[in-house]
């Protein structure tokens, strides 16, 4: 999961009901990985997550930046589960992010969120063999949004992940997009493929992929 800007977290005067609708419907005290919450962003998200009882977070990082990220953003520090990668300075994301990996191959967590590092950093701790997370499916992105002139949720997929996929490799993309909408009750969701032309046209492999 990706962090909330600082900007969406206060309330919006833009109403979005399939996403409120979403929020609403969920309680849970599922514990989840805040990875390398260093910046108030991260901190703010955390909290707002834990108030609203949709999950619980684990803050991952180095203990001495996440007790000045809290202070800026005027949290507790000690209301939050804490694990402490000990490590600070430039290498602190990717530390934080191969905690959280591990507490993720352990079970002791059940998500991750990224929080003021890199997404190479986040990623590269996820695929690694180390962290034992991969499956057969390639891994994936999807952004989902609640737009308020269009009449339901929609979804883009790969935009972050994947730079250049094979066939077979947005096959994984699609059909990972498919269950994550059927995980939010989108029981048939409709499906498009984009390239830059509506055609087929064998100068664009992206079209060729479309097609197949």
């Amino acid at each position: 999961m990706d962090r909330l800007p600082a900007s969406t977290l206060a309330a919006s005067p833009v109403a979005h009901p399939r996403l409120d609708a979403l929020i609403a419907g969920v309680k849970s005290e599922v514990p989840f990985a805040v990875v390398h919450p260093g910046d108030a962003a991260s901190m703010l998200a955390a909290a707002q997550v834990a108030a609203r009882g949709l999950a619980r977070p684990v803050l991952v990082g180095s203990r001495e930046l996440m007790l000045r990220a809290a202070e800026s953003a005027a949290v507790v520090l000690d209301d939050f589960e804490v694990v402490d990668s000990g490590v600070g300075g430039l290498h602190a994301g990717k530390a934080a992010a191969q905690r959280a990996a591990l507490l993720a191959r352990d079970g002791a967590v059940a998500a991750m969120m990224k929080g003021s590092l890199h997404t190479d950093e986040l990623m590269s701790a996820v695929v690694s063999r180390e962290a034992d997370l991969r499956t057969a499916t390639r891994v994936s992105h999807a952004f989902v949004f609640d737009l308020p002139r269009y009449h339901k949720l929609l979804a883009v997929a790969d935009c972050v992940v994947n730079v250049t996929p094979t066939l077979p490799d947005k096959r994984d993309i699609l059909e990972n997009a498919i269950r994550l909408l059927h995980s939010l009750g989108i029981r048939q969701p409709k499906v498009a493929i984009v390239a830059a032309v509506e055609t087929v046209t064998p100068a664009m492999p992206a079209t060729l992929d479309a097609a197949a």
